[in-house]
């Protein structure tokens, strides 16, 4: 079984974080698991290249140079330029990562949150097993199947049509799509899935949670994405819906960091004694910023419409009833 590209770089991290001297591509090739799977020397020239990349990509520094008894150019990686710096958490913000460990309790993040919370433990972060919130009623989000996310990404990559059984928002109709692929985006916790879709000759976007397990490809695709296509722009548009005007919210200082990317600070303004900004934002007509302003809690206050500012409350009560037939006390 081939050797996958992760476990190839976890394995080309390693070798280079510990090693004494530098390696050379020779060595690497003959010593890494997942290199000696190449059939040739071009072949694992153009892999070594791009993994090289992408580890610098995520910020790991790999140094270049000689050893002193060999004139060849090698590779390694220093420990303590590689190292992350000691974690320091406040209570409060061990607290928001216990909390973050309750939500994400789909089956394909259970087992990450999981390692993550240990992490934070053996570090030294005290984090609390009754750590009281609110938002524990909420469900945690369908992100949807890892194979049929990684189904997906190689037909994006390698440009061929795919069918997949898709069901509606509602669940009571399943529909078979036929979809040339233009790109998949993670946008507000879930995958998403655009292309162009054969029998509506127009192009669309799936939630990838919504599909069947039996993604296929059909051959090559027939409308590839146009230049300058701008995907995640796509998505933003159907999953936030149209315009239908604009709201004012006050957000306290140093919160909200959503809410500033997409909106435009109009004045800074302090309400019941705490600074923050004015922001406006488009308001489109789904429940989208609805519920990022109701995450806030006390941190956001819509200014107008009232419309939004009765929604918001609405929600607030919901979940605050809820956790108090649950037994939760703040």
């Amino acid at each position: 079984m081939a050797t996958q590209k992760h476990a190839r770089l976890i394995n080309l991290y390693i070798a280079l974080l510990y090693t004494n001297t530098y390696l050379s591509a020779e060595s690497i090739k003959k010593t890494v698991d997942g290199y000696d799977e190449t059939t040739s020397d071009e072949a694992f020239k153009r892999m070594f290249e791009r993994d090289k990349a992408d580890l610098r990509d995520m910020g790991i520094p790999i140094e270049v140079d000689k050893s002193m008894w060999d004139l060849t150019e090698g590779y390694k990686i220093r420990r303590r330029q590689a190292e992350l710096a000691p974690i320091t958490l406040t209570s409060e913000e061990a607290a928001a990562v216990n909390v973050a460990s309750q939500l994400w309790g789909s089956r394909e993040l259970s087992t990450a949150v999981q390692g993550a919370v240990l992490k934070l433990r053996a570090s030294g972060v005290e984090i609390s097993d009754d750590v009281p919130t609110i938002v524990s009623p909420l469900p945690a989000r369908n992100t949807g199947s890892e194979q049929v996310i990684r189904l997906l990404k190689s037909a994006v990559e390698s440009g061929q049509t795919v069918a997949f059984e898709h069901r509606t928002a509602g669940g009571t109709t399943v529909t078979t799509r036929t979809v040339d692929p233009w790109g998949l985006v993670s946008y507000d916790g879930r995958w998403y899935f655009v292309g162009h879709d054969h029998a509506r000759n127009d192009v669309r976007t799936f939630r990838v949670s919504r599909m069947g397990d039996d993604v296929r490809t059909t051959g090559t695709a027939e409308v590839p994405i146009p230049a300058d296509t701008d995907v995640r722009q796509i998505v933003r548009d159907a999953v936030m819906g149209e315009t239908v005007g604009m709201a004012r919210v006050w957000v306290a200082e140093g919160r909200g960091r959503d809410i500033r990317l997409i909106g435009t600070v109009t004045e800074s303004r302090e309400l019941a004694g705490r600074p923050g900004d004015v922001i406006d934002l488009e308001l489109r007509g789904s429940d989208w910023l609805a519920r990022l302003l109701a995450g806030l809690g006390p941190d956001a206050v819509v200014l107008e419409p009232e419309s939004l500012r009765t929604e918001i409350i609405a929600r607030l009560r919901g979940v605050a009833g809820a956790s108090e037939a649950a037994g939760v006390t703040q």
